[in-house]
């Protein structure tokens, strides 16, 4: 597994949450958001990488967007805490797709896989399309896929919810 500089973000940025709500520990953060503890160290020992839908179940429970966690330079005295909020950067990061290859006039499967030059195949590219049993790219493939769009991570993973309120 390749730990690439958005893996590196966003475990700084969570560290730095953790911190803002007093979450001392990786244990203390396994408990608060139901995930195994084993699972958070290896992501801060760089072991493995979080899933999206991970830490959209983090944030969730934080109440905050998880597109945060993708910001460079996060200034904690920014981050907006909603009463309530459901993250699902899947479907976030599938529109915000759609929409970018749109405004690019890219309309077929081929065209778009052009955009990656080969990165990706037409079967993954459609994968992260479905409507049901949807995949999402893993930290290191958004990472390159958001070089390839000149669009910040962050930004691809951004839902509606979280634009009208930050």
């Amino acid at each position: 597994m390749q730990i690439g500089y958005l893996h590196n973000v966003v475990m700084t940025n969570l560290r730095k949450i953790m911190m803002h709500f007093n979450i001392e520990s990786n244990k203390q953060l396994s408990e608060f958001a139901d995930v195994k503890e084993k699972t958070i160290e290896s992501w801060f020992s760089n072991k493995r990488s979080p899933k999206i839908s991970t830490l959209d179940k983090i944030a969730n429970k934080l109440k905050i967007p998880t597109y945060i966690l993708f910001k460079e330079d996060l200034e904690i005295s920014n981050i907006n805490i909603y009463d309530s909020i459901e993250n699902n950067s899947s479907d976030s990061l599938e529109k915000n797709l759609r929409n970018e290859y749109i405004r690019r006039g890219k309309t077929s499967w081929n065209d778009i896989s052009s955009i990656y030059s080969g990165l990706l195949s037409v079967d993954t590219l459609k994968a992260y399309h479905r409507k049901k049993n949807r995949i999402t790219p893993p930290l290191n493939t958004l990472e390159r896929l958001s070089s390839y769009l000149g669009i910040p991570a962050g930004e691809l993973i951004k839902g509606d919810y979280n634009e009208k309120n930050q």
